[in-house]
C-alpha cells in the first residue's frame, strides 16, 4: 500500500507541528531513540542517522518519529535510496545552502507493506549492509596499505641516498624561491578564464589538481608577474593544514601564478631534475623535516618560510642517478595508484549494491536469495 508520509500515521503529523513550535521557542529539536533524525541543510543535507539516546538538534537537523505502523530502520533504508535522495533534491531551495522542503518530504509517496514485512525487509538489509561495511572497509584498508607501502619504499630509496651522497641546502640548488599573492579583493575578483592563479587547494603531493582552479585577469597577472610559473618549476604548499604538499609544475595550464600559500622552487637545470626536487621533497624522512619546521612557524598557524626553505638540505646524486631514481619512483607510484584504482573501483561498485538492494527492497522485489546472489558477485 502506497500512501502520503503525512498520513503513514496520524501521531507523525502531530509530531511534525509539535517539533515546529517547539523550535520558535528554543530554536532546537529535541529527540530521542525513537526517531530518524534527517538533515535538512548543508552541510548535513540527505545525511539520516538512528539515535540510541535522547537528545536535541539544531532546527537543521529535522527528527521524524514513525507512527504503530512503520518500522524505523525501514523508514531509514527509505530516506537513504538514490531515488528519495534525488527527489528531497528536486524540493531544494538556496542556490549556495540548499535545504530540503520538509513539507514537500512529508507528501511524498512512501512505500508501506506490512509490518511484518517490513522487519522482514530490514532484517534482509541490515544483514547485507553489514557485510558490505566490512567489504569496504577492507578494500579501504587495503588501498591505504598499497600507499603506505609505495610510500615506504620510496622512503628506503632516499635513506639509502642520503646515506651515499652529500647534502645540499635548496638555496644552491634553486634559481628562484618566492610565493604569491592574492588579488586585492580575493576571490570575488577571479575569473572563469585567463591565467591560471594556483592555491594551495591544487597541490597534492607529487599531483596537481585542475579542481577549483583560479584565473586571474591581464592586469592582475601583470601584478604577480614576479611569481610567473614555469613548466620545470616545483610547487611547494608553505601555510595551513596542507602545508608540505608538494608537486611539479608539468601539469599546471600556463600561463600561471602562484598566491601567498603557494612557493615557487625553480631548480637549476645543470644541477638537480624537478621531478628529482619533488620527489625528495615528499618523502617521509622530508616530511618529518619539514612538518617539523611548519609547527615552529607559529603556535595558531603551521608556516614555513622562504629562508627555511632556502636552508633545507636534500641529498643530491648526480643528473644521471637522478633520473635513474625518478623512474624507479614512477613505477612504484603507478604500481600503488593501479592497485589504488581497483580497490576504489571495488568501493564504488559496492556503494551501487548498497542501491541495488534498497531499490530491490522498495519495489516489493528484495529476498534474501536475490540478496546473498548480489553479494556473492560483488563482495
Amino acid at each position: 500500500m502506497y500512501v502520503g508520509m503525512e498520513n503513514i500515521e496520524s501521531a507523525t503529523g502531530r509530531l511534525v507541528g509539535e517539533v515546529r513550535r517547539q523550535a520558535v521557542q528554543s530554536s532546537t529539536f529535541s529527540f530521542d531513540n525513537r526517531h530518524v533524525l534527517y538533515g535538512r541543510l548543508r552541510p548535513y543535507l540527505n545525511k539520516v542517522y538512528l539515535p540510541d539516546f535522547s537528545g536535541h538538534c539544531s532546527t537543521e537537523i529535522f527528527p521524524l518519529r514513525p507512527g504503530e505502523q512503520l518500522d524505523r530502520r525501514f523508514l531509514f533504508y527509505w530516506l537513504i535510496q538514490s531515488s528519495t535522495v534525488d527527489a528531497i533534491d528536486r524540493t531544494c531551495t538556496g542556490a549556495r545552502m540548499p535545504r530540503a522542503n520538509v513539507d514537500a518530504l512529508m507528501r511524498f509517496d512512501f512505500p508501506l507493506p506490512s509490518l511484518p514485512e517490513q522487519r522482514r525487509i530490514v532484517a534482509i538489509l541490515d544483514e547485507a549492509f553489514a557485510a558490505i561495511g566490512k567489504a569496504m572497509e577492507n578494500a579501504e584498508r587495503n588501498r591505504e596499505n598499497a600507499k603506505t607501502l609505495a610510500e615506504s619504499m620510496i622512503g628506503d630509496s632516499f635513506r639509502n641516498i642520503a646515506a651515499r651522497h652529500p647534502l645540499r641546502d635548496l638555496a644552491s640548488l634553486t634559481s628562484k624561491i618566492g610565493s604569491g599573492a592574492t588579488p586585492l579583493g580575493g576571490s570575488k575578483t577571479y575569473k572563469k578564464s585567463g591565467t591560471s592563479l594556483i592555491r594551495s587547494m591544487n597541490v597534492y603531493d607529487r599531483e596537481f589538481r585542475l579542481e577549483g582552479l583560479a584565473y586571474l585577469d591581464d592586469t592582475q597577472a601583470q601584478r604577480l608577474a614576479i611569481v610567473t610559473v614555469e613548466a620545470d618549476d616545483v610547487l611547494f604548499n608553505i601555510t595551513g593544514a596542507s602545508i608540505a604538499r608538494c608537486c611539479t609544475a608539468k601539469h599546471v595550464p600556463l600561463p600561471a601564478r602562484v598566491n601567498q600559500h603557494v612557493l615557487i622552487l625553480r631548480p637549476r637545470r645543470d644541477a638537480i631534475l624537478s621531478d628529482y626536487l619533488c620527489n625528495a621533497l615528499t618523502t617521509s624522512l622530508a616530511k618529518r623535516a619539514l612538518l617539523g619546521i611548519g609547527d615552529d612557524g607559529g603556535s595558531t598557524r603551521q608556516a614555513i618560510t622562504k629562508s627555511q626553505m632556502q636552508q633545507f638540505r636534500i641529498p643530491l646524486p648526480s643528473l644521471d642517478q637522478q633520473r635513474v631514481i625518478c623512474r624507479e619512483i614512477d613505477q612504484i607510484d603507478q604500481a600503488s595508484q593501479r592497485l589504488s584504482g581497483s580497490f576504489r573501483q571495488k568501493i564504488t561498485l559496492l556503494h551501487g549494491l548498497k542501491q541495488s538492494l534498497l531499490h530491490h527492497a522498495f519495489t516489493g522485489q528484495l529476498t534474501s536469495k536475490g540478496a546473498d546472489r548480489l553479494l556473492a558477485e560483488a563482495v
